[in-house]
């Protein structure tokens, strides 16, 4: 019996070596298939690893999504707090300020719907004449008339009138102006 190795053949006219070219060209296709399989398995891994990097950015993106929603909740949250804060002050700023009940009901006139401003506001506007000083007692009526009608066009109550009506009082006729009557 003959002996057969990779590098020799056997056909019918007996034993013989494969062409040394034969011989590269067979170890060089086992080396590409070794490399082959060699890709194919890195393939298989860099495929996963990237599986897991992309399942880690999608979790990485939806907490971001909710971590920017809970920032803008805590963010609405501290301006509606600050605006809170801002009114608790302003009301506290008004209450510590000495103020006189002109200004007060000023004050409470800008809650007022039915008129838009204050209501010492409304009642400025209507230029209210400075009463000081007459000979003339018609003169008063006159200028007590002119009031009653401006008191009611800005809309003041009648609790109010009388405050406000003393505002325009000057000189003399301001109260406290006249020396006391015996």
């Amino acid at each position: 019996m003959q002996s057969t190795s990779t590098s020799c053949c056997t056909d019918s006219r007996g034993p013989r070596r494969l062409p040394r070219v034969r011989q590269q060209t067979h170890a060089h296709i086992t080396e590409q298939g070794e490399a082959i399989k060699l890709l194919a398995r890195d393939r298989k891994t860099l495929r996963q690893q990237r599986a897991k990097k992309d399942a880690t950015i999608a979790r990485l993106r939806a907490r971001i999504a909710s971590l920017e929603a809970t920032v803008m909740a805590q963010e609405d949250q501290l301006r509606e707090m600050e605006e809170d804060d801002g009114a608790d002050r302003e009301t506290k700023e008004l209450n510590a300020k000495p103020t006189s009940p002109l200004q007060n009901l000023a004050n409470q006139g800008h809650g007022n719907h039915d008129h838009p401003g204050s209501k010492l506001e409304n009642f400025q506007n209507t230029n209210p004449p400075v009463f000081s000083k007459t000979e003339e007692p018609l003169d008063a009526d006159d200028w007590l008339q002119s009031m009653e009608n401006n008191l009611e066009v800005a809309g003041v109550e009648a609790n109010e009138k009388v405050l406000f009506a003393t505002h325009y009082l000057a000189g003399p006729a301001e109260p406290g102006g006249l020396a006391p009557v015996p």
